[in-house]
């Protein structure tokens, strides 16, 4: 794995949320984020991430956020555990040590399913912590398989599209040729076929070779990339 600590990558993930910001106040004007700080205490990148993109309490309603501010988790966390108290007692996550010592909320599930939260106790991972979650009437605890800023920007690049018509495509109608790829470090998969047709991040549950997600904003801009209309276009 590359790493994803020091000066370096703190510089890469800021251009880069700064970019995912701008797109995020292009595209959904209504749905951008205002300023926030988080503690000195914090990871750097992890600080400048959210610097860059702000916050906005509508995300968490329709999209897979949570504020990402650490007290903030501290405080909701035991209710939480309450909660699979109730369901599931026997989860591993409620054993002494199941959960980090360090942590903060990503997702609270709207439906009641579960909770998504970072594990921080390792310091050389901080700056983009891995993630676990939690599912309620299970009791099961298992590994994301997206580090916490790719699980963040994947959401946001979903804010910034909410509008745009999207249609899944199967992996061998994906153009080769080469197209740029916005944010190398934070959503690698994330893809520009043409100005107005954008390749969304891959889920990190699929398999490579899964349909993926365009997003496009009139539907003759996605037949120019795929040669064909689109099927089922849905906003």
């Amino acid at each position: 794995m590359a790493d994803r600590s020091g000066v370096v990558f703190e510089a890469a993930v800021n251009g880069e949320a700064e970019r995912l910001a701008a797109l995020v106040a292009k595209n959904a004007p209504e749905a951008r984020g205002e300023p926030l700080s988080l503690p000195e205490s914090d990871p750097p990148a992890l600080r400048a991430f959210w610097r860059m993109v702000g916050w906005n309490d509508q995300w968490p309603r329709r999209f897979r956020l949570h504020h990402p501010d650490v007290g903030r988790s501290a405080r909701e966390l035991p209710t939480l555990l309450e909660q699979l108290a109730d369901e599931s007692p026997d989860s591993p996550a409620l054993a002494p040590g199941g959960l980090p010592k360090v942590c903060r909320l990503a997702d609270v599930d709207n439906d009641g399913i579960g909770f998504v939260l970072t594990n921080e106790d390792d310091a050389q991972r901080r700056d983009d912590p891995p993630m676990t979650v939690v599912i309620f009437d299970t009791g099961e605890k298992s590994p994301v398989p997206t580090s916490y800023l790719g699980w963040c920007t994947d959401e946001l690049i979903g804010i910034a599209f909410s509008s745009w018509f999207q249609e899944f495509v199967s992996h061998a109608e994906i153009p080769a040729s080469a197209t740029e790829t916005p944010f190398p470090t934070l959503s690698p998969t994330t893809r520009i076929l043409a100005p107005d047709v954008w390749l969304m991040p891959a889920d990190g549950y699929a398999a490579p070779t899964d349909d993926r997600s365009v997003a496009f904003a009139r539907p003759e801009d996605f037949a120019a990339i795929f040669k064909r209309p689109p099927k089922r276009p849905r906003r």
